[in-house]
């Protein structure tokens, strides 16, 4: 075992860190949860759909849950030096990886199912979203929570 690795009650919060759970199967269990609640956002019912924001949300909290001010910058979060331009970039790098993503997809797979953009588009029914709700509002609900709350917990 590493003598320089920082002990568990550093990374965490007190509270975590007084419990008998170990990290791993803390770790464990809510990687299980958010993949259950991921799940039946989008395989679940059309009433379900709510709980994707829920879920983007929640994993944007984690950090600030479960892990102590060492822990969050010995992962890297972080407040930059430059806040302004430091969101401007990580928008355009995300945004130019994503074009990427989608072309290979294009690229490879056209139009098909086995593309993983025309699978995740089919997977929202956006055609009963579009009945209820204006083009910008669907926008809002899949598309900004996955921007804006993901990037920290994933």
């Amino acid at each position: 075992m590493n003598r320089n690795a920082p002990e568990c009650s550093d990374f965490l919060r007190p509270i975590w860190s007084r419990t008998s759970i170990p990290p791993w199967l803390l770790s464990l269990i809510v990687l299980l949860l958010l993949a259950a609640t991921r799940f039946y956002a989008v395989f679940g019912p059309p009433s379900a759909r709510i709980l994707f924001p829920l879920h983007c949300f929640a994993m944007w909290a984690l950090p600030f849950i479960f892990l102590a001010t060492q822990g969050r910058q010995q992962v890297g979060l972080r407040r930059p030096a430059h806040v302004a331009s430091a969101f401007t970039l990580s928008a355009l790098i995300g945004a130019l990886c994503g074009f990427a993503v989608f072309i290979f997809g294009f690229v490879f797979y056209h139009d098909s199912p086995d593309n993983w953009c025309v699978s995740i588009r089919d997977s929202f029914q956006l055609d009963q979203l579009r009945a209820v709700m204006p083009p910008a509002a669907v926008f809002a609900v899949l598309t900004l929570p996955a921007m804006i709350l993901t990037p920290v917990g994933e």
